[in-house]
């Protein structure tokens, strides 16, 4: 598992970007791996979006 952390300035919080790369083996078929890279297509999604707005933020 890979895990990278985004820090933002001063902020508590962080955002935490979990990536899992599987070799491809028989106890995940296809639906499964389907599944999960649709999971981490949606973080990286939502990753993004607070990335954009905080920059929005920065910039004003």
């Amino acid at each position: 598992m890979f895990v990278e952390r985004f820090y933002f300035g001063d902020d508590v919080s962080c955002l935490t970007l979990k990536l899992e790369f599987l070799c491809y083996c028989s106890a995940f078929d296809n639906f499964q791996m389907q599944t999960m890279l649709n999971k981490q297509i949606e973080n990286l999604s939502t990753l993004l979006r607070k990335l954009q707005t905080k920059l929005c933020d920065l910039r004003n």
